[in-house]
C-alpha cells in the first residue's frame, strides 16, 4: 500500500522549452493546530501567469517536478483559511515543503474555555497532538510521559499529562523535564529538557517510523548555553540577506492620521527548519499570526505576566516580519534557530493571549518595519563575561543599551545588579517582566525599549504601527440640539489577522469658539473583526453647548489598562477630523 503520493507530476508543458531542467517540490499540507494531514488543493502559477492546480489527498504528499523560476503557491482545505507563499525553483532543487493551514474553529480540545480549565495552579499541563512525521496520520496507543506522569493518546492522537512542579523564583526559569514518547512500529522520541510553566502548553509532535531512539533538545531559548545566547539575533551583515524580491511588499496604507502609521502585516511567513545557525535545508509556512503564536512561548516564559508578553509579542512579530520584507534567503525569510528568532510547533495559552490582544501591531523606524532586538538581560553590569556579547557595555549597571551598535544607554533601575547575557540591544526580555511586576503596562514596556521614553534617539526610535484603521465616520442625525443624543458611525477596518477586541472609539466635538466638547461616558469598547466593521457609539451634546458648526473629530484607542475608558494609559492609534459634520441649532 502507499503511505504518499509517489507520483511524479511534471510541469513541462508549462514551458515552451519541453526538456527543461528542473526541480522539485515536495509539499506537505497540515493543520497547524493539530498537526494532521490536510485534503485540498494545491494553486501553482509561474511567473508568467500559467496556472496549475493539483487535488491533495488526506495524509498524503506531493511530489511536483517543476521547470525552474518562480512560483506561487495558493492551499486551501476545507475549513481553512488560504494559505499562499512563493519559491524560485532552480534546476536540481529538492525544496521540502510543509504549509500550515490555519482552521476556521479550533477543535474541541482546543476551545479557549476548555483550555483555560486545564490550566491548574502548580502544575505544569502538557497536551496536544501525536502524528505520523511523513502522512499527518494521528498516533492512537503512544505513551507519552514526563517524570512521574504519563499518558495514552486516544484515536485523535491526543494527549494530556499534568506534572506537580514548584513555582520558580522572581528571576528563576520554571522547572524542565525530558518528555518520552513511545509507540510499537516508531522510534522513540525524547524531547530533552523541555519547559514545565504552569498553565497549559499544547504541542505538536511528530514521530518517524521504525526503531532506535532519538533524542531533540528542546530547551527553552533563555535555558539554552551561554555561548549560544551571545550568538543569538546575528545581524543582518552576519547572516547575508538574500537579493531576492520578497514575497510580499509592504503595504503602507495612506493615511492623514497624526497618530501611529497605519500597516498591513504580511499574510505569511516562510521559515526555515532544519538549520545550522541560518542555513536550513526544510522550509515551514504559515500565518503570520500562528508564525508569533507559536514562537512566543519559546522566546519569553509562558508563566510570565501579560504585560511582559504583550511587549514580547509585538518585539517578535516585528522582527520577524522584516525578515519578510529583507528575506534571509531565497526561499525562506526567517531561520528557526537562536540566530533568527525560535519557533516550534504548538502554543501556550497565556501567549496565545498576549498575541491576540496586541495582533497586527508591529513596530516601525523611518516609515519601514523594524528589525526589533531583545536580548536576555540587557543591564550594563558584569560585561565581559562568558554569555555577554554587548561590545559596548558603557551605560553602567542600572542602564540597558549599547551605544556602540546604536542602542543608546536607557535607565532601568529595575535591572540593577543582574548581570549582562546576550547581546544586549534592544529590549531586554527579563527587563519586561521586572517592569511589569513593577506595574509597568505593555505599551510603557514598548515605549521603554523602543522609543527611550518618548526621547528617540538612534535606534531607540521606533514607534507602534496601527493594524486598524477608519475610513470614514458621519454623525445621525447631523443637525441637533444642546442636549440631544446623535450617533456616530463608523467604518473602520483591521488588517490583522486576527480580531481586535478591546478597541475603544472615541469621538469628539470641535469649533474654534467652544473648543473641545467630549462625551466620555459614551465612549465604547467593541471588537473589530478582519477586514470591514461597520460600528456605532452614542454621543451626547451637553446641555448648554453654542448653536454653531462643529468639526467631528474621531479615533481608534487600544485599551491598554483594560479599565473600559479611554484614560491616558491607553494607546491611541488613528484620529480623523471631519470638517463641518455637525451643527447645533
Amino acid at each position: 500500500m502507499r503511505k504518499g503520493l509517489l507520483a511524479l507530476l511534471s510541469f513541462l508543458s508549462l514551458s515552451p522549452l519541453p526538456r527543461a531542467p528542473t526541480g522539485e517540490l515536495r509539499v506537505a499540507v497540515r493543520d497547524s493546530l493539530t498537526g494532521y494531514g490536510l485534503p485540498g488543493a494545491l494553486q501553482i502559477q509561474g511567473s508568467s501567469g500559467e496556472t496549475r492546480t493539483f487535488a491533495i489527498r488526506e495524509w498524503e504528499q506531493l511530489r511536483l517536478s517543476t521547470i525552474g523560476g518562480r512560483w506561487r503557491i495558493s492551499a486551501s482545505s476545507p475549513g481553512h483559511a488560504v494559505l499562499e507563499t512563493q519559491f524560485e525553483i532552480s534546476p536540481g532543487d529538492s525544496l521540502p515543503i510543509t504549509l500550515w493551514l490555519d482552521p476556521q474553529t479550533p477543535p474541541q480540545v482546543l476551545q479557549p474555555q476548555v483550555r483555560a480549565a486545564l490550566a491548574v495552579s502548580g502544575y505544569a499541563t502538557l497536551h496536544g497532538y501525536v502524528t505520523d512525521a511523513s502522512t499527518g496520520r494521528p498516533l492512537e496507543q503512544v505513551r507519552v510521559a514526563a517524570r512521574s506522569s504519563s499518558a495514552i493518546t486516544d484515536r485523535n492522537g491526543y494527549f494530556v499529562i499534568r506534572i506537580p512542579i514548584s513555582p520558580p523564583g522572581i528571576d528563576e526559569l520554571p522547572e524542565s523535564a525530558d518528555v518520552q514518547l513511545d509507540r510499537l512500529g516508531y522510534g522513540t522520541l525524547i524531547l530533552k529538557r523541555t519547559l514545565l510553566s504552569e498553565g497549559e502548553t499544547h504541542l505538536i509532535v511528530e514521530l518517524e517510523p521504525g526503531a532506535g531512539t532519538t533524542e531533540r533538545d528542546n530547551s527553552h531559548k533563555l535555558a539554552t548555553a551561554a555561548e549560544v545566547m551571545q550568538d543569538s539575533q546575528l545581524p543582518p551583515e552576519v547572516t547575508g540577506l538574500s537579493t531576492s524580491a520578497p514575497v510580499w511588499q509592504p503595504r503602507t496604507i495612506d493615511s492623514e492620521s497624526a497618530l501611529a502609521q497605519v500597516i498591513a502585516p504580511p499574510d505569511s511567513i516562510r521559515v526555515g527548519e532544519a538549520c545550522s545557525c541560518t542555513s536550513c535545508s526544510s522550509i515551514s509556512v504559515m500565518s503570520l499570526e500562528t508564525y508569533v503564536r507559536r514562537g512566543l512561548k519559546d522566546e519569553w516564559i509562558a508563566s510570565w505576566t501579560p504585560h511582559s508578553l504583550r511587549a514580547g509579542a509585538i518585539a517578535y512579530r516585528s522582527y520577524g516580519t522584516y525578515y519578510v520584507y529583507h528575506p534571509l534567503r531565497t526561499n525562506y525569510d526567517i531561520c528557526n534557530t537562536t540566530c533568527c528568532q525560535v519557533n516550534s510547533p504548538g502554543t501556550n495559552g497565556r501567549t496565545d493571549s498576549a498575541v491576540g490582544y496586541t495582533t497586527g501591531i508591529l513596530l516601525e523606524r523611518n516609515g519601514e518595519v523594524f528589525r526589533a532586538e531583545y536580548s536576555a538581560e540587557n543591564n550594563n553590569f558584569g560585561c565581559g563575561g562568558t554569555g555577554c556579547s554587548n561590545a559596548s557595555c558603557l551605560c553602567g549597571d542600572g542602564n540597558a543599551g549599547s551605544p556602540g551598535a546604536g542602542w543608546p544607554c536607557v535607565g532601568e533601575s529595575f535591572d540593577s545588579g543582574h548581570a549582562c547575557s546576550g547581546h544586549g540591544r534592544g529590549m531586554c526580555q527579563w527587563g519586561t517582566q521586572r517592569a511589569a511586576l513593577q506595574g509597568q503596562l505593555w505599551s510603557w514596556i514598548e515605549d521603554h525599549y523602543y522609543n527611550a521614553n518618548g526621547n528617540p534617539e538612534g535606534l531607540r526610535a521606533a514607534f507602534v504601527t496601527s493594524p486598524l484603521d477608519i475610513v470614514d465616520a458621519y454623525p445621525d442625525p447631523a443637525v441637533v440640539s444642546a442636549g440631544d443624543t446623535l450617533a456616530i458611525n463608523y467604518s473602520a477596518f483591521n488588517y490583522a489577522e486576527l480580531s481586535h477586541n478591546q478597541v475603544l472609539l472615541g469621538a469628539t466635538l470641535y469649533s474654534e469658539d467652544t473648543g473641545y466638547i467630549s462625551d466620555s461616558a459614551n465612549d465604547a469598547e467593541v471588537m473589530l473583526n478582519p477586514g470591514s466593521n461597520d460600528l456605532a457609539r452614542w454621543f451626547t451634546v451637553p446641555d448648554p453647548t453654542p448653536p454653531g458648526s462643529y468639526d467631528l473629530l474621531v479615533g481608534l484607542w487600544i485599551d491598554v489598562d483594560e479599565d473600559f475608558a479611554i484614560t491616558d494609559a491607553d494607546l491611541p492609534l488613528v484620529s480623523y477630523t471631519f470638517s463641518g459634520a455637525v451643527t447645533v441649532q
